[in-house]
């Protein structure tokens, strides 16, 4: 990796995914991200409902910048400035992270074929990034009462994050969907890790049906969280079982 990193640091790449045509399937962008690939494509419509998780991560990297398609690499993955008689020093990476996410409650979350969720609804955060970062856990499913879901664990997801810089965290919501025998992605909310600050802090949510655009709530749709960010890493993540 450390030998791609130097390499982009002074020419350009770009990644593309390596599949037939008929039975697209994307990757890993935020593993392309880490090793200084400044170009990223994605296949567009991949997944059940037309968005995957590459897609929900692409997604959470550049609301960075507005959602304009363009986001300034970190300090450390592009060229230092030489000095006079002195070899150009690339900057220090960041500090490895502990993440820790409690999903509090959520509000205005569209049903998949109703204006709120009518069956039961499971959470589920994960980490798009560096290969051994990559994580995933749920809370346990809860069932849906009104307007707001709430979740009564009392303790978060923890992520330990090696590479926060290319680090995506995503989180989804499932609704049972008796039709289809399974569980449907019916809303998500994405966000760079790096980016991230701390305390009680408002998601806004997205529609994963058909695409990444505002729910039918508009922006009334969201979830409170609670985000604690450690650097140095603090314990191992505990990986739960996922009902999906």
């Amino acid at each position: 990796q450390q030998s791609m990193l130097e390499y982009h640091r002074q020419y350009l790449s770009l990644s593309f995914p390596l599949t037939l045509r008929h039975s697209p399937v994307n990757y890993n962008l935020a593993a392309a991200w880490s090793c200084g690939v400044q170009m990223a494509a994605v296949t567009l419509g991949c997944g059940g409902d037309g968005c995957d998780g590459a897609m929900l991560a692409q997604t959470g990297l550049f609301l960075l910048n507005g959602g304009c398609g363009y986001v300034l690499k970190p300090p450390f993955l592009r060229n230092s400035v030489a000095t006079e008689g002195q070899a150009a020093a690339a900057a220090a990476p960041p500090k490895p992270l502990y993440l820790e996410v409690r999903l509090v409650a959520a509000r205005a979350i569209p049903g998949i074929d109703s204006p709120l969720p009518k069956g039961s609804v499971v959470l589920s955060a994960s980490i798009w990034g560096a290969p051994p970062d990559c994580a995933h856990q749920d809370y346990h499913p809860v069932k849906a009462s009104g307007v707001v879901l709430y979740w009564p664990e009392v303790a978060g997801l923890g992520f330990n994050v090696a590479n926060p810089h290319a680090a995506i965290l995503v989180v989804e919501l499932f609704e049972l969907d008796q039709s289809f025998g399974g569980y449907r992605r019916i809303a998500f909310s994405a966000a760079a890790v790096h980016g991230l600050r701390q305390g009680l802090r408002w998601l806004p949510v997205l529609s994963a049906q058909g695409g990444r655009r505002p729910t039918s709530h508009g922006a009334l749709s969201g979830m409170l969280a609670h985000i604690s960010l450690v650097e140095g890493g603090r314990r191992a993540s505990l990986q739960r079982a996922s009902p999906l």
